[in-house]
């Protein structure tokens, strides 16, 4: 259906193996678009897959009018006039069903908005575009939050366009494509500090994803080298995190001791986070230990990009000494 409720199948069919031709009408800067032009969302799966395993190569002008197109405006949309409709048959003949659909604050505004001088009814999203590059999982909070709201309300159409919104700034600024230079540069960052350096970087992690957290001493650590907490009234939990920078991939037996460090202290679970790889048999320990978790250095990077930065290499003195002045605090009598 398109963002109007009307059918679109042939104005997709289309652009099949047109990736760039579509772009072009999509990006122009003109807002007039031909009617059967689909500029709301990806109009195939296969054109998305096609775009977003391309996305590092795309010009960053490119990808956010991508995203500017794809967002609800402030303003109406082609299925108020349905929304309108279908309230008024409900106002005659279905009292509940029109006292349900009142419930929404956008049934509210989009009734309000007739008023002269009234509010547009749709709030728009346009807004996330200031939460990057700086910010991408609080822009992916943020889509979420509006369509958990507006589900019910919103055409298909505009629908699948926020979800490839999302699509777009993982893919961009989260995600770490194989053999990318991005890639490449970010893991050199990471094999270019020092042992100490790499545990206060993955504390600014733990941190970032909402955790307080402790160093331990860089001797006799325990078998951890950070305890990180969790302590929310529907959810508390205590992590015991080991770091290791390695030029080669991890051991079993370095997992076998973390798991012994957090049945000795009764954490409920270990991190064992490196910038190399994991062994096979490493792999297959956590694969039946439900108390350990093994971070790669490619997905350490994933997460360094969503919760901390998608700049963090650029960013490292700056992220260290936050984090040694979290640990002047912590370790302060």
């Amino acid at each position: 259906m398109s963002s109007n409720g009307e059918p679109v199948d042939d104005a997709r069919s289309q652009w099949a193996g047109r990736l760039n031709e579509w772009l072009d009408e999509v990006v122009r800067p003109s807002q007039q678009f031909p009617a059967d032009l689909i500029h709301w969302e990806f109009p195939t799966d296969e054109l998305k897959n096609e775009y977003l395993a391309q996305i590092y190569t795309r010009p960053d002008d490119e990808v956010r009018t991508l995203i500017r197109r794809f967002s609800i405006e402030s303003g109406r949309l082609g299925a108020d006039d349905w929304t309108i409709r279908s309230l008024s048959w409900a106002l005659k003949n279905d009292h509940a069903q029109a006292r349900r659909m009142l419930l929404f604050e956008s049934t509210r505004r989009l009734l309000l908005s007739a008023r002269d001088g009234a509010p547009p009814p749709w709030e728009g999203t346009t807004w996330i575009l200031d939460l990057l590059p700086h910010w991408p999982r609080e822009a992916l909070n943020a889509l979420s939050a509006y369509l958990l709201a507006h589900a019910q309300q919103l055409p298909d159409g505009r629908r699948g366009g926020l979800y490839d919104i999302q699509s777009i700034i993982r893919a961009r600024w989260i995600e770490v494509p194989r053999g990318s230079s991005a890639g490449t540069r970010k893991h050199a960052s990471l094999a270019a500090l020092t042992p100490r350096e790499f545990e206060h970087v993955v504390e600014a992690l733990m941190n970032g994803m909402g955790y307080a957290t402790r160093l331990t001493p860089a001797s006799a650590d325990g078998g951890r080298d950070i305890e990180a907490r969790l302590e929310r009234p529907s959810a508390r939990a205590l992590v015991y995190v080991e770091c290791k920078l390695h030029a080669r991939p991890i051991g079993v037996h370095f997992v076998r001791a973390l798991l012994g460090a957090v049945a000795t202290g009764r954490a409920n679970k270990g991190l064992l986070v490196t910038n190399s790889s994991f062994t096979r048999g490493s792999l297959a320990l956590e694969a039946i230990d439900t108390h350990v978790e093994l971070v790669s250095g490619t997905q350490l990077i994933e997460l360094l990009n969503e919760y901390v930065s998608p700049a963090w290499e650029n960013r490292l003195d700056k992220i260290l000494e936050a984090s040694k002045l979290r640990q002047m605090s912590a370790d302060a009598p």
